[in-house]
């Protein structure tokens, strides 16, 4: 599986891993072709809309895209994938975290498994960027985040309505990304 970067190639010195940020992340992206009808809900719903595309985190927060390191992140993650797989993921059903005072609603890839194994394959590589895995009952839980709504049952309404008329989404895994934004 590859990695999106744009930088060269060359070898990896030896040198301590740069600080997490919370403008960076290593993520799937799903192909814009699918992006219409999410966005049509992220527009109204999700306060993270101009600030992100459509994603999914695979490790958050990440190192900060400062100098070489989205480079050097780039090769490790070639190596932590080599051999994997691409796979099919399809964004079908809602559901929603909850966070004490609000609540977030999201779309499942299914199947979670072969997510699952990518993502762990990438966190031991990164082993200090584990935040995702320890956040829902210490697993790491496979989303697309598309609106933060102020409670369960304004959430529950929102997957309610959402599903009654979702088409499903389908697209081909092929490769991660590197993402980061420089606002403040």
């Amino acid at each position: 599986m590859a990695s999106h970067n744009h930088a060269e190639s060359s070898a990896v010195p030896e040198v301590a891993n740069p600080a997490k940020v919370h403008k960076s992340a290593v993520c799937v992206i799903p192909p814009k072709e699918t992006w219409s009808s999410i966005q049509a809900i992220r527009v109204v719903h999700d306060k993270h809309y101009k600030r992100w595309m459509p994603h999914m985190n695979l490790l958050y927060p990440f190192w900060e895209d400062k100098g070489d390191n989205f480079r050097r992140a780039a090769e490790i993650i070639q190596t932590a994938l080599a051999g994997t797989e691409p796979f099919e993921i399809q964004l079908a059903s809602f559901n929603d975290f909850h966070h004490g005072k609000s609540c977030t609603v999201w779309l499942r890839p299914t199947p979670s498994a072969p997510f699952i194994v990518l993502q762990s394959k990438l966190e031991a590589a990164f082993s200090e960027c584990n935040d995702l895995s320890q956040v829902v009952a210490d697993r790491f839980c496979p989303h697309l985040s598309v609106g933060q709504w102020r409670n369960k049952k304004e959430a529950q309404g929102a997957i309610s309505l959402f599903q009654e008329t979702w088409t499903p989404i389908s697209f081909q895994l092929t490769c991660v990304s590197l993402i980061s934004r420089q606002d403040v």
